[in-house]
């Protein structure tokens, strides 16, 4: 393992268990928010917690700016998915050809531990930045994203970087999710007069497909911005 501080602060991530509470045997995110919080004090930086759940809190750190009216905020989940299935120790970290491997390392661990040392090597160097900068490191992302609801109420921001993985491009938007539930409904009558009845299967067929033709062009659609992303260059 690198002696990097960066790669070392990653394979301590890494090695907490925080799989999301909601999948089975997940003990969530509290170990975790403990590490972030210590990290963060022990190095001077303003940080507290905003319960979200019951023992389940983000932790937000804080540099002042030169400006207070302005704001940018960077945010990473510590949760995980389920470990169920892995064919490596999942909690310890291992680094071969290049790359970390071990539970969340990609997502988002890894955003999270760089975006920590670069407040951190702010506060070291005395840098007081244009604006001020928030880290979140939130909750329950794998599962219902109540984190991140969570720290955007009544929140103001000039800018925010969702440390989301995105193989090194440049992304201003990702799709979402929207659920609701359809109800047709129908009218019964006897199978010798059908024609007195409504069939409420007939319709909902016509709703499927039309949510199948929707589908469709919204991937076509995505196709098309994804391709038009500009890629980030690393020297």
């Amino acid at each position: 393992m690198s002696d990097s501080p960066l790669l070392l602060t990653l394979a301590e991530l890494v090695s907490i268990n925080s799989v999301n509470s909601s999948y089975e045997g997940g003990p969530g995110e509290a170990e975790l928010g403990e590490y972030v919080r210590m990290f963060f004090e022990h190095r001077g930086i303003e940080t507290w917690e905003q319960e979200v759940f019951p023992g389940r809190n983000n932790v937000i750190s804080r540099l002042p700016g030169r400006d207070p009216g302005r704001r940018i905020v960077l945010e990473a989940h510590m949760d995980t998915v389920s470990v169920k299935g892995m064919s490596i120790p999942p909690f310890e970290p291992r680094v071969a050809e290049g790359r970390m491997y071990g539970r969340g390392a990609c997502d988002t661990k890894a955003g999270l531990a760089t975006m920590m040392h670069a407040l951190a090597d702010l506060k070291a160097e005395g840098i007081t930045p244009p604006c001020e900068v928030w880290l979140a490191a939130v909750v329950d992302e794998e599962y219902s994203y109540r984190g991140v609801v969570k720290l955007c109420e009544g929140i103001t921001a000039a800018a925010s970087i969702v440390a989301e993985p995105t193989e090194l491009r440049a992304v201003i938007a990702t799709k979402g999710v929207l659920r609701w539930r359809i109800v047709v409904r129908g009218k019964s009558a006897h199978s010798s007069k059908p024609h007195l009845g409504v069939n409420a299967i007939h319709h909902m067929s016509r709703v499927v497909l039309a949510l199948e033709e929707m589908h469709g062009r919204s991937q076509r659609t995505q196709r098309i911005l994804c391709s038009a992303q500009p890629r980030a260059t690393w020297a």
